[in-house]
């Protein structure tokens, strides 16, 4: 890729770029300012794709004429889109996790998934090192969203594998004190079974 020169009027949709960041080699990040006067840093990738074309306020925009600006459906929209455009956000950006798209309009967001959602749902991924698609999302309640994070420790016994929160739930064991146990190098066997109490399995 050649090297950015940049110029006063080199600007993509509202964004004018201001200045180049330090970033990973195979893709280069720009400081950029917005019309709406919000600064923004992203891909140079994105600027050239027509992917990123705003701080955020084109898609605010768009949104607001269709009257669903403030409502749960499109909270849950632009916190997605937050997540996976900002850099800063290392467990999605800087993961390479992406929106599809297709759904940087909220149109087409909520015809895929408006169907669907009730209050209180949240939107996971079902592979948690895909993307935001409609293949690969889903309605959960909060609680199962949480053990679908890729930083839930999973424990595999006789051949079942779940987190260690379900095997908390199963054994009445308390999460900490499973946890404990297992950082103190504890066979899985035992830190699922072992009473305290009588001191046997």
């Amino acid at each position: 890729m050649k090297k950015l020169n940049i110029e006063k009027d080199h600007k993509f949709g509202r964004l004018k770029i201001v200045r180049e960041v330090k970033g990973r080699k195979q893709k280069r990040r720009v400081e950029c300012f917005c019309d709406c006067g919000q600064k923004v840093t992203t891909y140079l990738s994105d600027l050239r794709t027509g992917h990123t074309k705003s701080c955020g306020c084109l898609r605010t925009e768009k949104a607001t004429t269709h009257g669903k600006t403030g409502t749960n459906l499109f909270n849950v929209w632009r916190s997605m889109r937050s997540r996976c455009d900002n850099p800063k956000e290392k467990n999605y950006n800087g993961r390479g996790i992406t929106v599809c798209p297709e759904w940087s309009d909220f149109t087409v967001f909520e015809r895929d998934m408006g169907g669907t959602y009730a209050k209180g749902l949240e939107l996971d991924r079902v592979d948690n090192n895909g993307s935001y698609c409609l293949e690969n999302c889903r309605w959960v309640k909060r609680k199962n969203n949480s053990r679908n994070r890729r930083t839930n420790r999973l424990i595999e016994y006789q051949g079942d594998i779940r987190c260690l929160i379900e095997w908390s739930e199963i054994t009445g064991i308390h999460k900490d004190t499973l946890r404990k146990r297992l950082d103190r190098g504890w066979p899985i066997e035992k830190a699922l079974n072992f009473n305290t109490k009588t001191g046997h399995h």
